[in-house]
């Protein structure tokens, strides 16, 4: 994969380059900048569809909001200690949180 400033014209070993690749969930691209928006962006719709696979479940307040500390928050800490969030991505975090809870 090409970063930064690199020159992709040139081909080593015949192996193409690569605008972007996931590691352990991680979306990377050519800058740090691309790579957190389409994580967050990855991360948010993967936190909508969990909230929307359980929501039909019989589940009290204090069971789902142990499912968002166990299931969707987790995802969240994981991404937020490499990747800077926007405040959209928080917005609409917040927004399928709440949902969740407050069936």
């Amino acid at each position: 994969m090409a970063t930064g400033s690199w020159n992709t014209t040139f081909i080593m070993m015949d192996i193409p380059y690569c605008a972007e690749m996931t590691i352990l969930d991680f979306q990377f691209s050519s800058t740090v900048g691309q790579s957190g928006k389409s994580s967050w962006t990855r991360l948010t719709g993967q936190v909508k569809a969990m909230a929307r696979e359980v929501y039909g479940r019989e589940l009290c307040l204090t069971q789902r909001i142990q499912y968002v500390h166990a299931f969707l928050l987790a995802k969240i800490w994981h991404i937020a200690q490499i990747f800077p969030v926007s405040k959209e991505h928080v917005r609409q975090l917040a927004t399928a949180i709440l949902w969740f809870i407050w069936k």
